[in-house]
């Protein structure tokens, strides 16, 4: 019964489409639910957006699904978010990679499934770095290390702190 095919590109590269079909969800998964979940705040709405989605439409449906299901307050928080979404630890993409340093910016747009362990974790830091504006003692807490450990990789990986 293939009479007429639809072509219709994976939900990454229609991030324009997420909020919207999140929306969609939320209103769907809060029937029947005592206590409506209202909305969802800016941070996980970015987190969903910046999420590739390899399952596609039906993982962002399933990531709606698992928040309004563990959410405690009736405003999605980002803790509500399936864990690989919640925790997503990718490099910047479209929009956010204008905020990142120059060398971030220009090694995102470079296929990420290629890069090697090393090349993640120090353009990762630089731009934890760069967020908190060269302040190591900032970006080791963010980053979970200690700041012996951040000075360590910045020479390593020969990162320079600037309070851009």
């Amino acid at each position: 019964m293939n009479v007429v095919q639809i072509e219709l590109p994976p939900l990454r590269e229609r991030r324009e489409d997420i909020g919207l079909s999140a929306s969609y969800f939320l209103d769907r998964s809060r029937d029947g639910r005592p206590a409506p979940i209202s909305r969802s705040r800016p941070r996980p709405r970015r987190l969903l957006e910046r999420f590739d989605y390899p399952g596609n439409v039906r993982e962002l449906e399933n990531a709606i699904e698992h928040a309004v299901a563990v959410a405690e307050s009736p405003v999605i928080q980002p803790e509500d978010l399936p864990v690989a979404i919640s925790t997503m630890r990718m490099l910047p993409r479209g929009r956010d990679a204008e905020a990142a340093p120059a060398g971030v910016a220009a090694a995102s747009s470079g296929g990420r499934d290629t890069w090697s362990l090393a090349q993640v974790e120090s353009e990762h830091i630089a731009l934890v770095l760069h967020r908190h504006r060269g302040n190591a003692t900032a970006a080791a807490k963010q980053l979970g290390i200690s700041r012996t450990t951040l000075w360590r990789k910045l020479r390593e990986y020969g990162i320079t702190r600037s309070a851009s």
